[in-house]
């Protein structure tokens, strides 16, 4: 029945009528041109994904000829075998405060990779998919590696909670030696690598709740031991706060298990170290994320307000619209606004005295200068507007960073004083 609706409508199509053969014949045709295009698909495919290895290979490898770049993978060498026996040490010793410890050292393989992309960033330019530079990649870095973070609590305090239900029995042999081999490593990646992205994070975010305990702590040992004064204050550094507690905790866990034998003990260890992880990296994630939903920082609203008032003194300048500063990267801001100037101003003079006085708050910045809505003329009506790119002083590779346009802004005539005779 299939086969005479075919030859039927075929027939009717051509005016003739065709037998099964051909029809048959007419779908190997088919298949074959299809078979025919799937190797070239496939090699087109090849190609693509060949490249693509092929530049992160070239990338890889010019990024090592940089001796930093070395360190840091040898870091993240001897961080995955760390991780690695710490996590075999959590199934013989059965303690779940070593596992929610050995949680901080993954944090630390992400921290060194966010070190090895910063250190490519600043290698890298401007493109034309990235015209303002690659520095959001680190932010989104630390925002991902804080998140990770604290993810990893929380899915160690589903385990604590059956735990305090049904407290199994812990093996000491290795538990202290796994927490001891653990805080080596925090103290390497934190002293033994520069990460200017995570550095200035903790820095530049707020103090935690338990920063602001230990402070207290800090200054009576800091009157007591000088020398301590350039590692506890003005406060403590995050990353060192979490590896201690995750230490002492162990530690103490440790102690009571051989000479009480009080098994929650390390059930309660792992919620002060869960604790003191979350505590210590949520203010971190805030911070970052406002910088990922660019915002504008606090601290500076002041400076802008200042500079963009002394600006409106330029010479020309009538008004500022549509102006947006935002955090571009961590410590570097961009913006852009509209300068609408007087009618026989010069917008290329006006142009570069605005950007001499908000470059040294906003590095990068996109300013569009228009000329004042009453030039129009009968001359200028049916004129197309003239669009000039000013070269900018912050980067010559990215010529349209600064935008000045000028002509006409409108060819409504109802808006215009005098209409054209």
């Amino acid at each position: 029945m299939h086969s005479h609706q075919h030859t039927d409508s075929h027939g009717k199509e051509n005016g003739h009528s065709h037998h099964h053969g051909h029809s048959h014949h007419h779908h190997e045709h088919v298949q074959t041109e299809i078979e025919l295009g799937t190797p070239a698909d496939s090699s087109f495919i090849q190609r693509q994904y060949g490249s693509f290895w092929q530049n992160i290979s070239k990338e890889i490898g010019s990024l090592l000829t940089q001796s930093q770049s070395r360190r840091v993978v040898v870091l993240i060498a001897a961080n995955l075998l760390c991780s690695g026996l710490i996590y075999s040490w959590c199934d013989s010793t059965n303690s779940i405060a070593l596992e929610a410890y050995s949680y901080t050292i993954w944090f630390n393989l992400v921290s060194l990779c966010t070190s090895l992309l910063s250190q490519w960033v600043s290698t890298k330019g401007t493109s034309h998919f990235y015209t303002l530079g690659y520095e959001r990649f680190e932010v989104l870095a630390v925002f991902t590696s804080t998140v990770l973070a604290q993810l990893g609590a929380l899915i160690v305090t589903k385990e604590s909670v059956e735990r305090l239900l049904d407290q199994p029995y812990i093996h000491t042999g290795r538990l202290l030696f796994g927490g001891g081999f653990a805080f080596v490593s925090h103290l390497l990646v934190l002293y033994g690598n520069h990460n200017p992205a995570l550095e200035y994070v903790m820095s530049a975010a707020s103090s935690s709740w338990l920063q602001d305990h230990v402070s207290d702590l800090s200054h009576i040992l800091c009157s007591a031991m000088p020398p301590l004064r350039s590692l506890l204050l003005p406060r403590i550094n995050p990353m060192l706060l979490v590896s201690l507690a995750g230490f002492l905790s162990i530690l103490l866990t440790d102690l009571l298990i051989e000479f009480r034998d009080y098994h929650m003990m390390d059930t309660l260890a792992a919620f002060v170290i869960i604790i003191v992880t979350c505590a210590t990296m949520f203010p971190m994630s805030v911070y970052s994320g406002k910088v990922l939903l660019q915002t504008t920082p606090a601290h500076t609203v002041g400076q802008l307000d200042k500079c963009l008032r002394e600006t409106l003194t330029i010479d020309g300048v009538l008004e500022f619209r549509n102006e947006h500063f935002w955090t571009l990267s961590f410590g570097k801001l961009a913006g852009s606004l509209h300068v609408r100037v007087r009618r026989d101003a010069d917008e290329q003079k006006v142009l570069a005295q605005v950007i001499a006085r908000l470059s040294p708050l906003v590095p990068v910045l996109r300013v569009q200068v228009v000329k004042d809505d009453w030039q129009h003329s009968s001359s200028s009506l049916f004129s197309s507007p003239q669009v000039t790119f000013s070269p900018s002083p912050f980067n010559s590779t990215q010529p349209n960073n600064n935008l000045l346009f000028s002509g006409v802004t409108s060819l409504d005539p109802d808006k215009f004083p005098f209409k054209p005779h």
